[in-house]
């Protein structure tokens, strides 16, 4: 008998992807690892087939590699070697932690007065409420002092920390200096002016609140005045001359009305500047006796003055003022008004030496222009 091998045939395009069909009709899958292969090996698209690397890349690649992880081993040694910078906030932070709270200022006016003031063993309650060391008032001049005004004049932060650094720090600690006015009973059995006294004494503040003088205050020297002590700008202040009367007319008219009573201040204002009156008024009559004005713009002025007022009871008081004045429709109206005047810098003095005419400086032998605030003068 003689066998004949039958031989399978391909896929047609109609027998679909999957399966092989033989002489009987009945379906054959095809083998997946060679039709794999044979898809991989025809098809230049297939987005898995590898692509060899070429060498050089490999070496650029690696080379690349190890530059970056020398230069992060450099940048760390550097940083480690290199000192830290200050923070550039430190000025700022340094003036804001040097600002003293003034729970902390008012106890220590209350601290200085209670121990000027104490008179001995009858007060030591009212001291050693205040003192965490009780200050020794049991002593001959204890009693005969009296205080009529505080005033804070300077404060610093204490460190409280020990000498190996230590210190708690939830503790506030701060040397506050108080100005206190002090009157002496005399033997005469009279009260004395025994001038300002300059007392400082370290106020401490825990974690909770609780303020306490730390010990027995100690007097010390008045605070020493700026090295550059400041001028106002405008040169030096003379006596208004008849050119100026108009000007001078509109500042004593202002002054009359914000401190003496006489007239509505409204009147000398700006429509964009509100000011009220002083109230109750100082004085019953006030004088300008010298100025300076400086030109600000065309219609503009700046003038720093002196004036002279008078109180009912008859006691004068000088007084300054800074106001800036604008010419509009014929008349001067008042822009502003400062107690603190203009502070000159050096540009300034040049520009004066350049246009003396910027101020009025030389006493001119003409009277002042004085309004009273009595009716009808």
């Amino acid at each position: 008998m003689r066998l004949i091998a039958r031989r399978p045939t391909r896929p047609g395009p109609a027998t679909g992807t999957g399966t092989n069909c033989n002489g009987n009709g009945s379906a054959r899958r095809a083998h997946p690892r060679r039709r794999l292969g044979r898809d991989r090996a025809g098809n230049g698209h297939d987005p898995q087939r590898l692509i060899p690397a070429r060498p050089q890349a490999q070496v650029a690649a690696r080379i690349g590699l190890w530059c970056l992880v020398a230069l992060g081993a450099i940048g760390g040694l550097v940083g480690l070697l290199r000192p830290a910078a200050r923070p550039a906030v430190e000025s700022a932070a340094s003036s804001a932690e040097e600002t003293v709270p003034p729970e902390m200022s008012g106890f220590a006016e209350l601290a200085v007065t209670t121990w000027l003031e104490a008179s001995g063993d009858e007060d030591d309650a009212a001291v050693e409420s205040l003192f965490a060391a009780n200050p020794s008032t049991a002593v001959g001049d204890s009693g005969r002092r009296r205080v009529t005004a505080t005033y804070t004049v300077g404060a610093r932060p204490v460190d409280d920390g020990d000498a190996s650094g230590g210190g708690d720090e939830g503790r506030d600690y701060w040397a506050v200096t108080v100005a206190a006015a002090v009157d002496e009973l005399g033997g005469d059995r009279r009260w004395h002016d025994a001038g300002t006294w300059y007392v400082e004494v370290g106020v401490v503040r825990d974690a909770d609140g609780a303020l306490v003088a730390a010990s027995e205050p100690a007097l010390v020297p008045a605070p020493r005045r700026p090295a550059d002590e400041p001028r106002p700008a405008g040169g030096g202040l003379g006596v208004p001359s008849s050119d100026d009367e108009e000007l001078a007319t509109t500042v004593e008219g202002f002054l009359a009305a914000l401190v003496a009573g006489d007239g509505d201040v409204s009147r000398y204002l700006s429509p964009d500047y509100e000011i009220d009156p002083v109230t109750p008024a100082p004085f019953e009559q006030i004088t300008l006796q010298r100025w300076s004005v400086t030109e600000l713009a065309d219609d503009r002025v700046r003038v720093r003055l002196v004036a002279r007022g008078t109180s009912a009871a008859g006691v004068p008081r000088t007084v300054s003022y800074e106001l800036e004045l604008e010419e509009r429709a014929g008349r001067w109206e008042v822009t502003a008004l400062s107690g603190a005047p203009t502070l000159h810098d050096d540009e300034e003095d040049d520009a004066e030496a350049d246009d003396p005419t910027t101020t009025t400086t030389e006493p001119i032998s003409t009277t002042t222009v004085s309004i009273a605030a009595s009716p009808g003068a």
